[in-house]
């Protein structure tokens, strides 16, 4: 099991409605949803979501808890720590958890 693997899974412990996924070996998890609209060119593309997570095993690479496949995730440009899904509801924000 990998560390990102591992945050995952004791954020799913302590949370089972967690909303989580993982890009490039960070979790992140969900801060809000973002009401008003969001200029994306302080953003760049980083990848999709490819698989939901079924509750059983480990959350893998562009996997998430919450999200469906093909949602497409943007990262700060001024902070890459935080990234924002765009859903057909509008945008959610995730920042990523720490490691340790």
């Amino acid at each position: 099991m990998s560390t990102e693997q591992t945050i995952a899974r004791n954020e799913i412990n302590q949370d089972p409605e967690a909303d989580l996924f993982i890009h490039n070996f960070s979790v992140y998890k969900k801060v809000k949803n973002i009401k008003e609209d969001i200029d994306l060119s302080d953003y760049s593309s980083i990848g999709k979501i490819n698989s939901v997570f079924s509750g059983k095993g480990y959350l893998e690479e562009n996997m998430s808890t919450k999200l469906p496949v093909n949602t497409e995730i943007f990262r700060a440009k001024a902070d890459s720590q935080v990234v924002i899904a765009k859903t057909s509801e509008g945008y959610i924000l995730y920042q990523s958890i720490p490691e340790g």
